[in-house]
């Protein structure tokens, strides 16, 4: 028998290679007859983007460091100029944050957001396949010892961040710390 490689340990890639025309058939009278032929497009458009979308995903989480930042820059490049995704929204947020500075300047801060949107989507695609030793290469731990002294003293902490940057990276803890961490 042939084996297929499976990008998702909790799906068998096996059983979508078993599905025939015939079987999508049989499902697709089966929904009409039953007057659920929404809930069957439905279904079949989450598979058919699942099948499309998750191999692009994992190549993605494949990229080194490097070339990820260039398709982030690539990305940024999309978003700003040519979607201008939700440009009102921001451009507004920015005028009732920002009132006293200048047009130049707002505009300097929604590139600078932007970028930084894109970057966290790109780096929160990577996590799926990133290490532990390389999560730690980029992050900076400040008195770690007194940290793990005081779980230590109070092992029923919970320690709870802004969700700013990329806190899914504390996941990163588990290489440090005694104890499980969960992001």
């Amino acid at each position: 028998s042939k084996k297929t490689l499976s990008l998702n340990p909790f799906i068998d890639t096996n059983a979508f290679a078993r599905i025939s025309s015939n079987t999508i058939l049989s499902i697709f009278i089966f929904f009409s007859k039953i007057k659920l032929y929404p809930i069957f497009v439905f279904i079949m458009l989450h598979f058919i983007s699942y099948i499309l979308i998750y191999p692009v995903i994992y190549l993605i989480s494949i990229l080194p460091f490097r070339i990820l930042y260039w398709v982030s820059d690539f990305l940024f490049f999309i978003f700003f100029y040519l979607v201008r995704y939700r440009k009102k929204l921001v451009l507004h947020n920015l005028e009732i944050a920002f009132p006293e500075k200048s047009p130049e300047e707002r505009l300097r801060i929604r590139k600078e957001f932007y970028r930084h949107f894109v970057d966290l989507f790109m780096e929160m695609i990577k996590t799926s396949k990133i290490s532990g030793e390389e999560i730690l290469k980029r992050m900076k731990t400040i008195n770690e010892k007194a940290f793990i002294k005081f779980l230590e003293e109070n092992p029923t902490t919970i320690l709870m961040t802004s969700h700013h940057a990329n806190y899914e990276w504390l996941l990163g803890l588990n290489q440090l710390l005694p104890y499980p961490a969960f992001a």
